[in-house]
């Protein structure tokens, strides 16, 4: 799937993340703090994941989107899943 390549991963959660908190492109970068720097709260964290979860077709475990505080986190719960359940799919 060519979502899933790792290349192409960062440029679609970003533009998730900067549609859910109406920011331009430019502003999400991978160090950039989901609260602290983008201004979304929880709710809007939630929001994201869910997002990411229908984009991708996986689903991350609330546990570890709660503790999701940069971009960068987000990028790495998505490889993550994709990967666990490509595996599963497999087995």
């Amino acid at each position: 799937m060519k979502d899933s390549d790792n290349s192409d991963i960062f440029p679609i959660v970003a533009g998730i993340v900067a549609d859910e908190l109406f920011l331009a492109r430019s502003q999400v970068t991978p160090d950039a703090r989901l609260i602290d720097e983008l201004g979304a709260t929880s709710l809007l964290v939630v929001e994201m994941v869910l997002a990411l979860e229908n984009r991708f077709r996986i689903r991350i475990p609330g546990e570890r989107s709660m503790a999701a505080e940069t971009v960068a986190d987000l990028v790495g719960l998505v490889r993550e899943q994709t990967a666990r359940e490509q595996t599963a799919v497999r087995i």
